[in-house]
This record gives C-alpha cells, structure tokens and sequence, in this order.
C-alpha cells in the first residue's frame, strides 16, 4: 500500500514528531507492520523462555531480575524486523536524543509516585520483602533491568507501532489511541478470563489505567519526537511497583510489599476507596509535570 503525501502537521502534529514519523513512510505497508508485531511478541515470548526458565529454581531476586531483562528479546525482535520489513534503521526508531528529558521524565514520575503516601500514608499491613542490605545490593542491577522492561516497551510501543501508524494515517486518534489499547489489551488476566469467562471490575479498572498510560506516553513522544521523555517517564511509574512497593505475588525487587487476602482490602480502603481513579491522577501529575517542563524551555534545534 502506497503511503499518502506526507501530513501538514494538523491538529496534534508536531514539526519534532513530523520528523520522527518520516523514514518510515517510504517503506509502509499494513502486512509488515502486522507482521513485525507478531514477530515482536515471538520474540518476547523466546525471550521469556531463554531467561524464566534457567533462573526458575534460583532466588527470588534473580527471578525478578530475569523477568525485566526478557524485554531485551522484545526490543531486539521489533529493530531487526522493522529493519528487514521495512528498512527502518535502529536509529530510526528512538527518534530525537534527548537526555535532559529522560531525566525529567524519571523525576517527575518517581515524585508524583509518592503523593498517595503523602496523602494517605503508608499502607497498613505493608511487609518487608527483602533485608534492607539485601535489597540494597540488587538495586542497581534491578535498576538497570527495569530500564531495560520499560525502553524495550517504548521502543515497540512509540518508536515503532506509534510512528508507524502515524506514517499512514494523519488522524491522532489512531496512531495515539490504537498503541494504546493494545498497550492495554496486553495487560489482560488471560489466565483467569479463560477461566471465569469473564473480567471483574478490578481487572477493567487496571485496563483503563493502562489505556491512559499508554496515551500520556503517546503525548509525550508527539511532544518531543524521540522516546526519551517517555521513557524516562515510563521507568519512573515502574520505580514504586519493582522497587519500592509491589504486589506481594508479583517477581519484582520492591523492598515492601502489599499485604495478602483481608490485610490487602483493609490497606486498599485505607488509601482510597477509588483506587483506578488515585493512580489514574498520579500518572496524569507526572506526565503534566513534564509537559509543564517542556513547555518551559526552547525547543531543541
């Protein structure tokens, strides 16, 4: 399929993400973009299945570890096949470099992380997880693979999927929405719908969340035309969940965690009983920090 003229930057066009979207305009065709997709989340899956399964037996913090660093094989699928499919360079792919606002994206994300235990305390119940020196020792490594997790989604998510959308379609809602429904989508409980037949309203409320994630991420890239700020922003959402306080299933290197069965109804009913709706308000802190941030400065030639 023939790509149409390049767009005049209506609407939420910016001359940066006009820029961005460019090289991949020459080579658009809808069965390769289809197809890197699908060879992405193969690749991810492989990923998954080269470092999960070694690390099955070992310590939790290695499983951790392992789990973040799966993403690399996500990453990797989508450069080499928008490569071969569509002749886009790596390069191509992050868009402008930008390292002041990886850096803002982080802070902003990780302060705005801590307003509901500003506002509601710590959570009752909350138990430790790893010996401080312990958790102390694999902070760094955790770091490193969290940023691995977070880049490898952005790179599939924004640097890929949202600029090549964007190549043939000039409406915003399409390549600013679709990548983020399927950024949602992705986020399903497949386990438990195959097994009930159906979702329960936690489960949509985590869908709806991760919807507005992905559109704050999206904006951020538009803004900028690169991936830094959504990045940066992306790692520090996930600081407090991997690092701090997680979920006490959950495979991450959080320090504490969330209490188990009743002792996690009372901590949630402590915070706030529309849970979606604080966490949906933190995110959109954060991504309005940075947009406040970027719009404070002069744009980069």
């Amino acid at each position: 399929m023939t790509p149409p003229p390049a767009p005049a930057r209506p609407g939420l066009w910016t001359r940066p993400f006009a820029a961005w979207v460019a090289p991949a305009r020459p080579g658009w065709r809808l069965s390769s973009t289809i197809l890197v997709v699908i060879l992405a989340e193969v690749g991810f899956a492989l990923g998954a299945v080269v470092l999960l399964d070694p690390a099955a037996d070992g310590p939790w913090p290695l499983r951790g570890l392992m789990a973040h660093l799966a993403f690399a094989a996500f990453a990797a699928a989508t450069v080499l096949a928008a490569r071969h499919l569509h002749g886009r360079a790596p390069r191509d792919l992050l868009g402008r470099l930008d390292p002041e606002a990886f850096r803002v994206g982080v802070g902003a994300a990780v302060l705005a992380g801590g307003l509901p235990i500003l506002l509601w305390g710590w959570p009752p119940g909350a138990e430790a997880s790893l010996p401080p020196a312990a958790w102390a020792l694999w902070l760094l490594p955790a770091l490193l693979a969290l940023g691995v997790q977070t880049g490898a989604e952005e790179v599939f998510f924004r640097g890929y999927l949202q600029t090549q959308l964007a190549a043939r379609f000039d409406a915003p809602w399409v390549w600013m929405a679709l990548p983020s429904a399927y950024f949602a989508l992705l986020h399903v409980d497949t386990a438990r719908l195959l097994e009930t037949g159906a979702l329960p309203p936690e489960q949509w409320e985590y869908l709806l969340w991760a919807f507005a994630f992905g559109l704050f991420a999206a904006d951020l890239a538009r803004v900028t035309g690169g991936l830094a700020a959504p990045w940066g922003w992306h790692l520090g959402v996930n600081v407090w969940p991997a690092l701090i306080l997680g979920a006490p299933e959950g495979g991450d290197l959080a320090l504490y965690v969330l209490p188990h069965g009743a002792g996690a109804a009372a901590a949630e009913a402590a915070w706030n009983p529309l849970l979606t709706t604080v966490e949906i308000l933190v995110l959109t802190v954060g991504w309005a920090t940075v947009r406040l941030w970027l719009a404070g400065r002069p744009e980069p030639a």
